[in-house]
């Protein structure tokens, strides 16, 4: 049987809000206490090849579906998380004049990815969000998509992996600049203009500068200054978010974008560190709630962390901040 289609959204959809499961649709069971997930995608699953439309039969399709067909989850939304840098199609590396071998030394991660910073792959991002807008931005189902076409390993753009001395010789040997990163980094957020129905996150760091001269440091001045191009470009539709937090400070340079997006909102999500370097995840997300947050998404193994009580709690809060 066919999933029903829903009337065509009209207007902008209200922003996610609630608990999420970052690692995609969660049990049955725990689907009352949450108000929906994650659906992370590769730009390779969705656009294999040069030129090709968005592939259908991809997480995102089975995604909605889910919701269409299945009554445990009929009230649940949808962040659509795009994986670029790493996770690019080989013939975005390709027209990008070769890839760039990155690595995570938190994470112990890396790969290849094309040349972020170039025209072509920006103009490449730029269609691929105009077809995902052209498939998706009317399905009520899906609330949020990330704004990631200058990541490298991880859906975050502000990192560089400059911890890593051989990801930023490689970087730079490659023809990086921090000039035409800065600008891939507003480009990416111009691309997301074609969405209308559809909020567009940005999970936000303090930015991680690469000297021409291979000099590494933090200018988190330049966060702030993409939070205010973000809103200015994107309006209403603009979240802001960042992917680390955790009981805990994580210093002073956080502290002061936090400070910032809360002066910035609303339109605030958060993603939780993974269970083992979170803490107290329910001291944590009543944090993301004291900020304003809209939406917090959970770490694999949450359903130990959490009652089913507070779950409801958290999740009524949350979206309470979202009205």
């Amino acid at each position: 049987t066919p999933a029903p289609t829903p009337p065509v959204t009209s207007g902008l959809k209200p922003e996610l809000s609630g608990l999420l499961d970052r690692n995609g649709a969660p049990s049955v069971s725990l689907a009352a206490d949450l108000t929906g997930w994650v659906v992370e995608v590769t730009w390779a699953e969705l656009q294999p090849t040069s030129g090709s439309s968005i592939s259908s039969g991809n997480p995102v399709d089975q995604a909605v579906a889910l919701i269409r067909t299945n009554p445990a989850y009929a009230n649940m939304h949808i962040r659509i998380r795009v994986m670029a840098g790493i996770d690019s199609p080989g013939w975005v590396e390709a027209m990008s004049g070769g890839s760039v071998a990155v690595y995570n030394t938190q994470s112990g991660s890396g790969g290849n990815v094309p040349r972020f910073w170039t025209a072509p792959v920006e103009q490449a991002y730029a269609n691929l969000e105009a077809l995902l807008a052209a498939k998706y931005d009317s399905d009520p189902e899906i609330e949020d998509v990330t704004t990631s076409g200058c990541m490298t390993v991880f859906a975050e753009p502000l990192i560089l992996e400059t911890s890593d001395a051989t990801t930023v010789s490689n970087l730079l040997a490659a023809g990086y600049t921090e000039a035409a990163d800065q600008t891939c980094q507003e480009d990416a957020i111009t691309a997301q203009r074609v969405w209308v129905h559809t909020h567009s996150s940005i999970a936000l760091n303090p930015y991680e500068t690469i000297s021409a001269g291979g000099a590494t440091g933090i200018d988190e001045s330049f966060t702030q200054t993409l939070m205010s191009y973000c809103r200015s470009t994107l309006g209403s539709r603009c979240t802001l978010g960042n992917n680390s937090i955790r009981t805990g400070s994580l210093g002073t340079q956080y502290n002061d974008m936090y400070g910032s997006m809360q002066a910035n909102g609303p339109g605030i999500y958060f993603q939780t560190a993974q269970a083992s370097k979170v803490g107290n995840l329910q001291s944590t997300i009543l944090w993301a709630v004291g900020e304003g947050a809209n939406d917090v998404e959970l770490p694999a193994g949450y359903p130990s962390l959490l009652s089913a009580a507070q779950m409801a709690s958290d999740n009524q809060a949350l979206g309470g901040n979202g009205q």
